[in-house]
């Protein structure tokens, strides 16, 4: 996940993603190398330095 305001990068694993690259690959007949998946958001650090102040 990549922060738009910081640019944090939090890498992650999650193995649903390589079966879903698996089943794709199998579905299309295409032999999958490598894949890139990239989320974009604003990290909790970012978001607290712009909440507004409580009264």
């Amino acid at each position: 996940v990549i922060c738009t305001e910081c640019h944090k990068v939090i890498e992650f694993c999650d193995p649903r993603i390589h079966q879903i690259q698996t089943m794709v690959g199998e579905l299309l007949n295409f032999k999958v190398l490598h894949h890139s998946l990239n989320l974009y958001g604003i990290c909790g650090d970012c978001r607290a330095n712009t909440q507004p102040a409580q009264p």
